[in-house]
């Protein structure tokens, strides 16, 4: 049975934001900024200054103030009420805010070259730790995402994004923006359009679940993402080249677009879950899969916390499909889930992404059973010439 036909959802929050500045306003900034305080964005910033831009993480016009930033760590919503799960800041060290105060513009440069200006709306300094735990569920720092949370600097600022140039990635064919992919889902007739989030290769746990979305909808979109991961995972290129030598053999032409997602991975597990599925919605998507474990890093969260979290929210905009954890079953032999395989566990076997590293890690071919042989070749051949791991 076909999922119930819709036409393509409303932004979050109604309408798609776009921060960028036409060429007379652009002129306009470069003289307001010529003497501003300049600040230099790290890769996280950039990424998140391109998403606020081109209205991927609507409805945010840019970096949250004090009380959009309590709102979101304490009551996961914005101060108009919406649900939002992650905090977006930007953070400054002490000695640089000082030299700061509200209603300054500054400037936002990555190198020689003016990226955008944020007018300060506020500035304050949260407690971290604190927020950590609320964030994460955890404050231990072996966690990638509280690790990174607890080095931000001490003081953040938030108010509005104006962008003169908009940043670009390596990335850049694959790289769409909101507005390209409604197009694009329009073009090709799709009402129904499921997202798939992964930072990882291809493999057949993944497989059989795209194909199930696969069968109730019109289309799927994977949307790989590209920004800063954990330690000894696949680098986005990699990850890249696997799919595009997958699809092009084990999907139908018009039904599989492949995106990547220039968006720096928090690792908050279900609070990550949330955010992904409001980014997808965004973009135009209907349905968003939701994993075992999604966004989740070593043992932190409990099994299938990511889907339960949906349960606290009304609806999104956006429909989740919560599935099951795939494995290979030896009496099934094949890829299923509880939801179908009445077999003890001695009968399965994991397929997982940190399975297949450690096979690629010791120039193992993995099997059929837990990925397509072309994919495993290709993954074989680049880790003999160079790098393929995320140092």
């Amino acid at each position: 049975m076909k999922l119930k036909m819709s036409n393509l959802p409303l932004p979050h929050g109604g309408r798609l934001i776009d921060r960028r500045l036409g060429k007379n306003e652009c002129r306009k900034a470069a003289r307001l900024i010529s003497g501003a305080q300049v600040f230099e964005l790290s890769d996280n910033l950039l990424m998140d200054v391109a998403k606020i831009s081109d209205g991927s993480f609507s409805p945010l016009e840019g970096f949250m103030d004090r009380e959009d930033y309590g709102l979101v760590v304490k009551q996961k919503k914005l101060k108009n009420g919406l649900v939002w799960t992650i905090p977006i800041v930007f953070d400054i060290s002490r000695k640089a805010a000082l030299a700061v105060k509200t209603g300054d513009t500054i400037a936002l440069i990555r190198g020689a070259h003016p990226i955008a200006i944020l007018v300060v709306r506020d500035k304050f300094i949260p407690d971290r730790r604190k927020d950590a735990k609320l964030i994460f569920g955890t404050t231990d720092e072996r966690h990638p995402g509280v690790r990174e949370y607890l080095n931000k600097k001490d003081v953040f600022l938030g108010g509005d994004i104006s962008t003169l140039n908009q940043p670009r990635f390596g990335f850049f064919a694959f790289d769409y923006e909101p507005r390209q992919t409604r197009d694009i889902f329009t073009q090709m007739g799709w009402r129904t359009v499921v997202a798939f989030h992964s930072r990882n290769v291809i493999h057949r746990a993944h497989e059989f679940l795209q194909k199930s979305a696969m069968q109730v909808s019109d289309g799927i979109f994977i949307h790989l993402i590209a920004g800063k991961t954990k330690t000894g995972d696949f680098l986005p290129d990699i990850i890249l080249g696997g799919y595009q030598r997958f699809i092009k053999l084990y999907y139908p032409k018009q039904r599989a677009l492949l995106g990547v997602l220039t968006c720096a991975m928090k690792f908050a597990g279900p609070r990550e879950a949330v955010f992904h599925a409001i980014i997808r919605k965004n973009y135009g998507c209907t349905h968003f899969i939701v994993g075992r474990d999604h966004a989740g890093v070593g043992g932190f969260y409990q099994k299938y916390a990511a889907h339960n979290i949906f349960d606290e929210f009304g609806d999104l905009g956006i429909t989740i499909l919560k599935l099951s954890g795939p494995y290979f079953c030896k009496k099934c032999r094949e890829i299923v889930t509880e939801k179908v395989c009445p077999h003890p566990t001695r009968y399965h076997s994991a397929v997982s992404g940190t399975l297949i590293r450690d096979l690629i890690k010791r120039g193992k071919t993995p099997p059929p059973d837990l990925m397509r042989p072309e994919v495993a070749k290709f993954l074989l051949r680049k880790a003999r010439i160079k790098n393929i791991f995320s140092a």
